[in-house]
């Protein structure tokens, strides 16, 4: 595979403004040069055929683990064209709200981050998401490290390019529609991969025997252990 450089696809004119609000965001990554592929979509896939995927605000795929197949046409090309390994796409929805860029595309950035520093993070994170709303009904979104990680990020990085009232504005309306969101306001720092570690320690016993009822080969093969292991050799690097 050829990558070709790192880019932005801009499938509509979102104007100058918000353009220069996408390079600030990306600026606070060390992105590489090649690689990937940022698509600011001028569509929102709504119907039950994307459901689950594309109809969401925005995503992150790691393209080494192959291609999403039911896709809509240009994203779907971008991966077809194996050029990029990463793609971060950004649906028209979030992109009209210059509130809501700044958060999604830092909150499916961070997703890159996080498997920049082990790919461990996102497999956990994915085996988590698919098991733990079964352990505990109480379980919510908001409650997966991974993904609490990339909301503080999204937060904090919306206080900085805006202003603290202007953020905690926009954080209401996300309250409003989950209340689960609330428990941004009273993080400072969060060691996600550490809070990783001990959710899947403490459910252990009880996501062993998922995993043995599960018709999903990629739930049962999982590895809760060997992947704790990789993670407690993470939370000893720094994170930024």
């Amino acid at each position: 595979m050829t990558l070709k450089n790192t880019e932005i696809f801009y499938r509509y004119n979102i104007g100058l403004d918000k353009k220069h609000l996408i390079e600030l965001v990306l600026n606070r990554f060390k992105l590489p040069e090649k690689g990937i592929a940022v698509i600011i979509d001028s569509e929102d896939y709504n119907s039950d055929y994307y459901r689950g995927t594309w109809d969401s605000y925005g995503l992150h795929l790691n393209l080494k683990n192959g291609i999403e197949e039911l896709s809509p046409e240009f994203p779907l090309k971008i991966m077809n064209s194996r050029n990029y390994s990463t793609l971060v796409w950004l649906s028209r929805k979030a992109s009209e709200n210059r509130y809501a860029l700044i958060w999604m595309l830092s909150h499916e950035l961070r997703h890159y981050y996080q498997e920049s520093i082990s790919d461990s993070i996102s497999k956990c994170g994915n085996f988590l998401y698919n098991t733990m709303g079964i352990v505990d009904k109480n379980f919510t979104y908001m409650d997966l490290p991974h993904e609490v990680d990339c909301e503080l990020f999204a937060y904090n990085t919306l206080k900085d390019l805006t202003s603290e009232i202007e953020a905690e504005a926009y954080l209401q309306e996300l309250i409003a529609k989950q209340p689960s969101y609330i428990k941004l306001k009273y993080l400072d720092v969060y060691l996600f991969v550490d809070e990783m570690i001990c959710t899947l320690e403490k459910y252990k016993d009880d996501l062993n025997l998922i995993q043995i009822r599960s018709g999903d080969i990629i739930i049962r093969n999982f590895d809760i252990e060997n992947e704790i292991i990789k993670l407690k050799g993470v939370s000893e690097k720094s994170q930024c």
